[in-house]
C-alpha cells in the first residue's frame, strides 16, 4: 500500500508542477471525456435522450441533449459531471490501495469507454480516438502484472480526482459557462432564485464538498485496511508447525 501511496503524491506532484506539459494532455482528455459521459448516462437514466458527446483540445466538453425536462432530472445531469468523475477517481485509487479487482475494473472501465463511443460519439472524431484509445489502454494494462496494474489505476484515479477539484475552481470570470452556471441559470429561470451569479458559487462550493466527502468515503476503507493491527507492529511473526513425533504409534 505505500508504494501506491507514493505514485499516488508522486503523479499529484508532477501534475501540479506540469499541468500544461503535453505528457498530461491524454489524462486530461480522459478526465473531460468521463465528466460528458456521466452527464450522458445520468441524462439517459432520467429520461432524456443524449444526442452527442464531444470534447475540444483545450480541456472543454459538450453534451447534447434533449428531452430532459423538470428540476430533478435536469439538475442530476448537470451535477453529474463532476460528483461522477469524483466518484471514478476515488474508485480508481481505492483499488489501487486494497489491491483487489484491479483487473476487473481496468476492463470495466475500458468496455465502458468503447460503449459509449460507439453510441454518441462522431466516428474518428476527437472524443472517439480518446476514448478507443483509453479503452485499449487499460484493456492492455489488465493483461500485465499486479504492480502495473496498480500504477495505472493510482496514477489514473489521482488525475481524474485532482483535475476535478482544479476545476472546480477555474472559473474566473466565467461562471456563467461552467455546470455549476448552467444549473443556476436554471433555477432563475424555474423563478426559484435571483441572484445566479451568487448561486453559482455557492452550488460550485457544495459540489467540491461533497466530492471531498465521496473521496473520503472511498478511501478510509482501503487506509484503515493498511494499518497494522495494535500490539503488533515490528514484532515478530509466531508460525506455528504441527510436526510427526519421531517414533509414531499407530
Amino acid at each position: 500500500m505505500q508504494s501506491a501511496l507514493w505514485v499516488m503524491l508522486g503523479t499529484a506532484l508532477l501534475a501540479t508542477l506540469s499541468w500544461d506539459a503535453p505528457w498530461l494532455l491524454p489524462f486530461k482528455l480522459l478526465v473531460v471525456l468521463v465528466h460528458e459521459i456521466w452527464h450522458a448516462l445520468l441524462t439517459v437514466l432520467t429520461g432524456g435522450q443524449v444526442d452527442g458527446l464531444s470534447i475540444g483540445w483545450d480541456g472543454s466538453g459538450e453534451t447534447s441533449v434533449t428531452g430532459l425536462t423538470g428540476l430533478i432530472p435536469f439538475t442530476l445531469s448537470v451535477s453529474a459531471g463532476y460528483l461522477g468523475s469524483m466518484i471514478v477517481g476515488g474508485v480508481l485509487l481505492a483499488c489501487s490501495l486494497q489491491r483487489k479487482r484491479e483487473r476487473m475494473i481496468l476492463l470495466s472501465l475500458g468496455i465502458s469507454l468503447g460503449y459509449f463511443a460507439a453510441l454518441y460519439m462522431e466516428p474518428m472524431g476527437l472524443a472517439f480516438n480518446t476514448a478507443a484509445g483509453w479503452a485499449a489502454a487499460f484493456g492492455l494494462a489488465s493483461f500485465l502484472p499486479g504492480w502495473f496494474m496498480r500504477i495505472m489505476l493510482g496514477s489514473t484515479g489521482t488525475v481524474i480526482v485532482w483535475y476535478c477539484l482544479y476545476d472546480m475552481f477555474d472559473f474566473a470570470g466565467q461562471i456563467e459557462h461552467t455546470d455549476a452556471g448552467i444549473l443556476a441559470q436554471f433555477l432563475v429561470q424555474q423563478g426559484m432564485v435571483v441572484d445566479a451569479d451568487f448561486l453559482s458559487y455557492a452550488i460550485s462550493f457544495s459540489w467540491v464538498a461533497i466530492m471531498l466527502a465521496v473521496m473520503a468515503y472511498t478511501l478510509w476503507p482501503a487506509l484503515r485496511s493498511g494499518e497494522a493491527p495494535s500490539g503488533q507492529e515490528g514484532g515478530p511473526v509466531m508460525v506455528e508447525t504441527c510436526l510427526p513425533p519421531e517414533n509414531p504409534r499407530f
